[in-house]
């Protein structure tokens, strides 16, 4: 895999109600889960990260990409350095998203307390290191997190030590019957 130099200012958001082709993107490693009668693929690319949801007529996707790819029927919401919230509605899913961007001092805390969640039964992970430009510097990470139970939570955490910024996104998605309840 090649260096490819990217920033914490590259980060978009992309969702919409439809599996969003991985053809767009560079997939480095993929997972699949089966939960409550969704099939959930989530997975970490070369620009990020990406997360689907499928069960009969309802699909959803997140990718968070460092790169301007436009995708029909998709909603694209550049990240920001600050710390922001989104909110939507997709068929029978609420979805909501969060991401905080903090130096990579303050976030190796964050990143610790995150990782602590790998021995639970209910949480699948993927994590990636990429290669450096030069010999001695810090590589970046990408680490993706999925809990399921009641409702679905994504976490991810992308670094840039070229920026010494680290973004941490949680989105969290209910189904219908328990966000009516």
């Amino acid at each position: 895999m090649q260096y490819i130099e990217q920033t914490p200012d590259d980060l978009r958001l992309i969702i919409g109600d439809k599996v969003i082709s991985s053809d767009n993107f560079n997939v480095v490693s993929k997972h699949h889960i089966k939960h409550k009668g969704y099939s959930i693929v989530f997975g970490i690319l070369t620009e990020s990260h990406f997360v689907t949801f499928k069960r009969n007529e309802t699909e959803f996707s997140e990718v968070c990409a460092c790169n301007d790819v436009k995708v029909t029927g998709t909603e694209q919401v550049k990240i920001t350095n600050q710390t922001a919230k989104l909110q939507r509605d997709y068929l029978d899913l609420s979805y909501s998203f969060s991401h905080e961007a903090m130096n990579m001092s303050t976030g190796t805390k964050r990143l610790s307390l995150l990782q602590d969640k790998r021995s639970r039964t209910d949480v699948h992970y993927l994590t990636h290191t990429f290669p450096t430009s030069k010999q001695g510097e810090f590589p970046a990470v990408t680490e993706v997190y999925i809990s399921v139970s009641e409702v679905i939570t994504i976490e991810s955490v992308h670094t840039y030590p070229n920026c010494d910024v680290m973004v941490f996104t949680t989105s969290v998605i209910q189904t219908q019957s328990n966000y009516q309840k």
